[in-house]
């Protein structure tokens, strides 16, 4: 059943991944997580394949609703936001900038993406 589900769910994954902004999450660990933004909501895949829901991405600042049930706050900046737990501590985000240079960081960001991709299995 795993071999199946596998298949159907990365299918899935690259058919929204191309209407998603990625941004990778640095946590105070020093592990990184990846933010995947799509209209006005987003989720935050950690480390461990947990994921937060982050509704209505665009408000500044933005609840985020934590897999335990537990709320964060999200203070978006420009390329950079800063995510607050509720325990007080943070963790930064960072989005690369659109300018005409983003097709040649493709490459670098797909191998990224791989490379967590592979951590993870």
């Amino acid at each position: 059943m795993k071999r199946c589900l596998l298949p159907t769910l990365l299918a899935l994954g690259s058919l929204t991944a191309a209407h998603a902004q990625t941004s990778v999450v640095v946590n105070p660990d020093g592990t990184f997580s990846t933010l995947e933004q799509t209209g006005g909501s987003a989720v935050l895949i950690n480390p461990n394949g947990t994921h937060s829901t982050v509704p209505n991405a665009d408000s500044n600042p933005t609840v985020v609703v934590n897999p335990d049930g537990t709320h964060s706050t999200l203070h978006r900046h420009g390329g950079t936001s800063l995510l607050v737990a509720p325990s007080g501590s943070h963790q930064t985000l960072s989005s690369p900038t659109p300018d005409t240079t983003h097709h040649s960081r493709l490459p670098r960001i797909r191998k990224r993406k791989q490379q967590y991709a592979d951590a993870l299995f």
